[in-house]
């Protein structure tokens, strides 16, 4: 599974940005709380878009993970990353 995410790895961001505008539409009478959320999706996107590239990937609050780190706390990190953008969905 996790080679068919990484051989569509832009795919796969195209959708979680597209997915982020959709949601962002509920929120369209409050402009902070839709700004803001939008660009914290979006990059919870990007930090799954750089785990599947295998590149540094952002962690939560803007710490750094490096492709060289262990592919297990990597793994860890995308799981968390997800499931916050996941639970964004919800709120």
């Amino acid at each position: 599974m996790i080679d068919f995410l990484v051989a569509h790895r832009r795919v796969v961001f195209a959708f979680l940005v597209a997915a982020s505008f959709v949601n962002s539409v509920k929120f369209l009478s409050d402009w902070g709380l839709l700004l803001g959320l939008l660009i914290i999706q979006i990059s919870l996107s990007h930090g799954v878009y750089a785990y599947l590239n295998g590149g540094r990937m952002l962690t939560i609050l803007g710490g750094v993970m490096s492709e060289k780190a262990d592919p297990e706390s990597r793994s860890i990190m995308v799981g968390i990353i997800f499931s916050v953008y996941v639970a964004i969905f919800f709120i």
